[in-house]
């Protein structure tokens, strides 16, 4: 399975070291994060190295509503949890607060 198109496989792999579905051993145990530093990296930090973040990343006033509405709440995941991150489903993205994708 590749990582690549989906940026819940992006997440699982940030977090567990295993590529999602396979059995591996996780490589890279040592770098490892939470799924909140994963979100922050794929968000707020991914906004700042564009220069954006006044703009984009987090959901504040004044700041551009861009956000995503999931299935889950996989803050709370924990342990094995961890290695069910690639289904989680996107119900809606929203792009400059209006919707842009709805399943």
């Amino acid at each position: 399975m590749s990582i690549e198109g989906n940026i819940m496989n992006v997440l699982e792999v940030a977090t567990t070291g295993i590529m999602p579905e396979d059995s591996a051993k996780p490589y890279a145990e040592k770098e490892l994060i939470s799924v909140r530093e994963g979100l922050e990296a794929l968000t707020i930090n991914g906004a700042w190295q564009l220069g954006l973040e006044n703009e984009r990343g987090s959901v504040k006033v004044g700041k551009y509503a861009d956000f995503v509405i999931l299935d889950k709440n996989i803050l709370d995941y924990q342990g094995e949890q961890l290695r069910t991150i690639h289904n989680t489903q996107i119900l809606s993205t929203y792009f400059e607060g209006k919707p842009a994708y709805t399943k």
